[in-house]
């Protein structure tokens, strides 16, 4: 039996289909390195557009969501903050209606009266007596509990983990009920006050001081149990804050010179190049954001937006020092929003606050921002611990994060420092003319509570807030459906002119 030479046709069969062939594997290949780094590479048109970062959806839908800017603006002074002509008006209305209201065997009645004292508690602490002020929250508690408050409140298990689904099914049930609320003022107040009072003299050793801590840290956790998610989770990090400093009262270098308040370790080393808010994000959880951002999200919805922020804080030798609620990382945005929130409602600039502010900015490549932290820092570093020794170290790791902030950026450290003084002497500036504002208008009988008190103000010196800018955003650029189209037929064409090749080659071998 003789072989039969291939007929034309065969040849030509034999051709289309490796040409054919080639072209898909042209096409496969094309897919797996990815289109759109061909787009890049030949300069293709693409679409360009701005993505948000996962922080900026809240905790809570509807919620306070965090803006880079709140945390320029906080280190800045550039947020109002009212002054001792506006509490010493607030007190003296609120005492005028606690007198005022009747009194039925030991127990006031009237709504108006358990929210008068909280002003008048909160007034007393402004002034500078957190003591007076503690004073009024326990007469308010001890009216609580004869109306039938609970009170023992059982904090002994509170975990942060905990208090993600304890603040999931108050928002399912619709909040807290009117007495519940008024409970958690209480509580909340009255540790603030406490700790406002005690703190001073429990640094410096004062025994009965540091109990006073104790309590005040107590009464915090029982207002953290009975509205978990109040002031974006204020009451959450004023609980590792104390927590963080007591554990401090021995051998403090060991925890304040290695974590931040919410035991994050304190950066070291060169600034990371690539440090990011968030991972690379495909286009479904891009989309996943975008709905969480949108008025039909849900708590499950923002929990899974979410879970693409990048996580911070609970070493775990911080942990087992500080036997806080917090044991586990969180979403960086979370402890950031509790020290704005302590910052700004509550004691004002600390060093504690604006070291982990710079720490946790620093974590998330926001450089400048970071800067500005640690440069405050250093202005408050008197107040950082009585030790010398570690007032010392605070500002040598200061001054090195901010040299190595300066290296990685290409900077001048003059210019920053030169706008840095500016910035803050501008916020300053704006707060004192709004408190004398205040005080001149109060001094006119002027009613501080009055809806437009400050509108001549506002129309004078306008806001003080910074707009939120582009760092809260990602600038993505999406390769035109054209461009994809056009690498994938060059990608085909090229290995189809492999393939044709190889037939013209095997041809002329005579191997068909």
């Amino acid at each position: 039996m003789t072989n039969r030479p291939p007929t034309r046709g065969s040849v030509r069969i034999f051709g289309f289909l490796t040409v054919g062939f080639a072209a898909l594997i042209g096409l496969c290949c094309s897919g797996i390195i990815g289109t759109s780094k061909w787009v890049q590479l030949l300069g293709l048109p693409v679409e360009r557009s701005r993505i948000p970062l996962p922080h900026q959806v809240p905790l809570i839908p509807g919620g306070t969501s965090l803006r880079i800017a709140m945390v320029h603006d906080v280190v800045h002074q550039r947020y109002p903050v009212h002054g001792e002509a506006y509490w010493s008006a607030r007190l003296a209305k609120a005492e005028a209606t606690i007198a005022a209201l009747p009194d039925v065997e030991g127990v006031p009645i009237g709504s108006g009266f358990l929210d008068a004292l909280d002003v008048a508690a909160v007034a007393h602490d402004k002034l500078g007596r957190p003591d007076e002020g503690a004073r009024v929250m326990e007469r308010k508690l001890a009216l609580q509990h004869a109306r039938g408050a609970p009170r023992e409140i059982d904090v002994s298990e509170l975990r942060r983990s905990e208090l993600g689904r304890r603040r999931r099914e108050l928002e399912r049930e619709g909040g807290l009920d009117e007495d519940t609320l008024a409970l958690y003022r209480t509580h909340a107040n009255l540790g603030t006050f406490l700790l406002h009072g005690g703190f001073k003299a429990a640094v410096g050793g004062d025994p009965d001081a540091r109990a006073q801590l104790g309590l005040g840290l107590r009464h915090v956790k029982i207002a953290i149990t009975l509205n978990p998610g109040a002031h974006f989770g204020r009451e959450t990090w004023q609980a590792c804050f104390v927590a963080h400093l007591r554990s401090a009262f021995e051998k403090p270098e060991q925890l304040l010179l290695r974590y931040d308040v919410c035991g994050e370790k304190l950066a070291k080393g060169r600034v990371d190049r690539d440090a990011r808010m968030a991972r690379s994000l495909t286009s479904r959880e891009r989309g996943l954001i975008d709905l969480a951002l949108t008025e039909e999200a849900d708590l499950e919805l923002n929990e899974s937006a979410r879970f693409f922020i990048t996580q911070v804080g609970a070493n775990l030798e911080w942990v087992k020092r500080t036997r806080g609620i917090h044991a586990s990382p969180v979403a960086f945005d979370e402890p950031v929003l509790g020290i704005l929130g302590m910052w700004t409602l509550g004691g004002g600039a600390n060093p504690h606050s604006a070291l982990a502010l710079g720490n946790l900015m620093e974590r998330v490549g926001q450089r400048a921002v970071a800067w500005a932290c640690y440069e405050r820092a250093a202005r408050l570093e008197a107040r950082f611990w009585p030790d010398e020794a570690v007032r010392k170290g605070f500002l040598q790791h200061l001054r090195s994060r901010q040299k190595a902030i300066i290296a990685a950026a290409g900077a001048d450290e003059d210019a920053w420092r030169k706008k840095f003084d500016a910035e803050l002497a501008h916020g300053l500036a704006w707060q004192e003319a709004r408190m004398a504002y205040e005080a001149e208008r109060i001094a006119a009988g002027a009613d501080p509570e009055a809806d437009d008190f400050y509108e001549a103000f506002d129309a004078e010196h306008g806001s003080i807030a910074s707009p939120p800018g582009g760092i809260d955003w990602i600038d993505h650029a999406e390769p035109a459906l054209a461009s994809h189209l056009l690498v994938l037929l060059l990608f085909a064409g090229l290995f189809a002119a492999g393939g044709a090749l190889l037939v013209r080659f095997v041809r002329l071998l005579g191997l068909r």
